[in-house]
């Protein structure tokens, strides 16, 4: 059975990690298939403008799925199929996006029947944002000759889709850009240049201004390493080249060994950032490492690795990149020996907020082929991925930004010297563990104190020290220091239990933030300044 706490803390408190929020679970992890008959994988995530409907594609037996659902896990559909007629054979590799524009949804495969002609094709069908369809099967390829496989999507910030895949004899790039309802804007158009050998996997991503971003895996040495080097393009919102050729996306360095599976990202400030498989460089055995480029392909810094779990391989990126600039990883982690979901949030300066964390509350088995779709505000995320269930199904779980407790304002240095010290330990979370417990220490023996609370941060000066709570202020129960028998010395402590029974009785609920300091009597002062004041803290109540 699948459940587990669900305040899981995905980052620690550290000073070597970028400061601000990170994410918890939201969820437990949940299947997203409706149907347990046969084996479902490749399951694929996006989401609309707004951040209130998540799209999920995955593959039934051998058949193309689509299903909605809400942010809180919720399914606003069933199993809505995407191929009631060109169903013969196997239609696979199936990727799923939301238009910006209107909330129309296009789900794409792989067709391996040959409807398109020869052998496989790329073939879509698109739905309303409730999840009805809107007309049957289409076929999305010009070039039919060959295979045509494995599409790549995103939507343009204005709306309508772009359509990405491998195809020919040894494999070359292209993309297509459609309009909201599905109809073709461009023919076919060529992604590299170089045709030597092969030319596979292209992942598209596109900025605010319409600049469209292709890293792509070259197996003919183009000029690279000896292995499978990674390049890139971009053009323009009409599908017109901005370079004559590709250029490659890694330093020299990364060029020894096998560059693979890459996949980017766009952000708001019109920035992009690339991860992909790494064979040999990170120095344990697969690895995962990103770089970052602006509008016009020019790298911004190196190279950097994404996981802090380096044991082990790492394989199989995805990223998604928020309106702010911050962009969030997740990937295979194989360092257990079996396969685990791991994920890992960045700033818009590509520092972490802390270190990579499980997504995934079963253990048992192989958990692969992750994906997610990050809301434009960055504050809720989708990861799904495929792992055992009834045999292999497709699994999902949201995460939310939760802002960690953190401390602001001065504490007060005390009549005997010595500052107050102020902690927190727990969750603030009103189902999982009622732990969260504030303390004071280096306060003086013996003395009464409390803890008060308010809805909002201020920084008035008061009793020779900082008021740092905004009124309406709450106060807690008196309480003694304790600590060491007279005379006076600073062996005291406060701690206050902020429990889920207090929170209920003060009517507080998920989402509001507490800001709070200790205040205690310090008679070595002169009144009115005979009291003494930490510094304050401020935490998020989750649910």
């Amino acid at each position: 059975m699948r459940s587990a706490p669900l305040l899981v803390a995905a980052a620690l408190s550290s000073s070597a990690f970028a400061q601000g929020s990170f994410f918890v679970a939201r969820t437990d992890e949940f299947r997203v298939n409706a149907s347990t008959s046969f084996n479902q994988f490749w399951v694929r995530a996006d989401v609309d403008a707004a951040g209130t409907t998540w799209a999920l594609s995955f593959v039934n037996g051998q058949d193309p799925i689509l299903r909605l659902y809400g942010l809180d896990g919720q399914a606003l559909t069933g199993n809505v199929s995407c191929t009631p007629t060109l169903n013969l054979g196997t239609q696979d590799e199936a990727e799923v996006c939301v238009d910006r524009a209107t909330g129309n949804t296009l789900v794409a495969w792989s067709e391996r029947h040959g409807y398109d002609g020869e052998q496989m094709g790329i073939f879509g069908r698109l739905f309303d944002p409730s999840g009805a369809p809107l007309g049957l099967e289409f076929q999305i390829n010009q070039v039919w000759q060959a295979s045509q496989w494995r599409p790549l999507m995103v939507s343009p910030p204005s709306g309508g889709f772009l359509v990405a895949w491998s195809g020919d004899w040894d494999a070359d790039n292209y993309f297509r850009l459609l309009d909201s309802n599905g109809g073709f804007l461009t023919g076919d158009i060529p992604i590299n240049v170089f045709t030597n050998g092969g030319q596979a996997d292209c992942a598209p991503a596109i900025a605010p201004d319409g600049t469209i971003f292709f890293a792509f895996v070259d197996y003919g040495q183009h000029g690279g390493g000896p292995g499978l080097n990674l390049w890139g393009r971009t053009f323009d919102s009409l599908g017109n080249a901005l370079q004559p050729g590709e250029f490659q996306l890694t330093t020299p360095a990364f060029t020894t060994g096998d560059q693979r599976e890459p996949r980017v990202a766009a952000d708001a400030t019109g920035r992009f950032v690339a991860i992909w498989e790494d064979s040999i460089n990170e120095g344990q055995s697969w690895g995962l490492a990103a770089r970052r480029f602006d509008v016009t392909g020019a790298p911004l810094g190196g190279e950097f690795w994404v996981p802090s779990t380096l044991a082990g391989a790492q394989k199989n990126p995805r990223i998604a990149a928020d309106a702010a600039g911050r962009f969030t990883a997740v990937w295979e982690d194989w360092s257990s020996g079996t396969a685990e979901i791991r994920a890992r949030r960045f700033d818009a300066n590509a520092a972490p907020y802390g270190p990579d964390f499980v997504v995934n509350q079963v253990t048992a088995g192989d958990q692969l082929r992750p994906s997610l779709a990050l809301a434009p505000n960055g504050e809720d995320v989708l990861f799904t991925w495929e792992g055992p269930g009834v045999g292999t199904d497709a699994w999902a779980r949201f995460y939310s930004t939760y802002q960690f407790p953190e401390l602001y304002c001065t504490a007060k240095t005390n009549s005997l010297g010595c500052v107050p010290e102020l902690a927190f330990s727990g969750s603030p979370s009103l189902s999982g563990p009622d732990d969260f417990t504030l303390a004071a220490t280096q306060v003086l023996n013996n003395k009464f104190g409390i803890f008060f609370w308010g809805p909002g941060a201020t920084a008035i000066p008061f009793g020779g020290g900082t008021l740092c709570v905004k009124a309406p202020i709450v106060r807690t129960n008196v309480q003694s220091s304790g600590g060491n028998p007279p005379p006076d010395d600073c062996s005291g402590d406060y701690s206050l239990l902020f429990s889920h029974a207090y929170v209920a009785a003060q009517g507080l609920s998920p989402g509001f933030v507490v800001h709070g300091q200790f205040w205690s009597r310090d008679p070595g002062f002169a009144p009115p300044q005979n009291l003494g004041l930490t510094a304050a803290v401020r935490f998020e109540l989750r649910p």
